[in-house]
This record gives C-alpha cells, structure tokens and sequence, in this order.
C-alpha cells in the first residue's frame, strides 16, 4: 500500500465514525477528513464500500453503540477479504 492510499484509507474511516456517530453534514465531514468537496467523498465512499454515504446512514445508524462496534468489525474484515 503506498502513501497516498494509506491516506485515503485513513481519511475514508475517518469519514466513515463521522457519517455514523455527528449530526454533521457530508459537506463537513468532507472539509474535516481532508476531502476536497462532499462530492469527492461521497465517490471515493461508494467505491470503496458499495453503497452510498446516504445509503450507509440509513442501514446502520439505528444500531446501538455495540451493534456498531459488531457491525464495523465484520465490515472491516469483509473488505480485508474481498480486496
């Protein structure tokens, strides 16, 4: 992995608690994570994840803090294996 893509990985999880667990708006989370525009985080986002930022919020927000924790662990190791 070079760098760069160590970068968006990090800015992209970043971006990813902040989606999940602040009231801020995609713009925000954008300027916050390194992101030139909500547009580009929300293309890198859908590529990188199969679904959308809006997408996303809607599927795993109304879990609890633990169902998160749960949800975000096997999300992480299904995009490890499916890499």
């Amino acid at each position: 992995m070079t760098v760069a893509n160590f970068l968006h990985h990090v800015r992209l999880e970043r971006a990813k608690t902040a989606i999940l667990f602040t009231d801020k708006s995609l713009s925000e989370i954008a300027k916050d994570c390194g992101f030139y525009d909500k547009s580009r985080l929300h293309h890198a986002f859908t590529d990188k994840f199969g679904m959308t930022t809006t997408e996303f919020k809607e599927k795993v927000r109304p879990l609890t803090i633990e169902e998160h924790i749960a949800f975000l662990r096997r999300w992480e190791w299904l995009t490890k294996n499916n890499q």
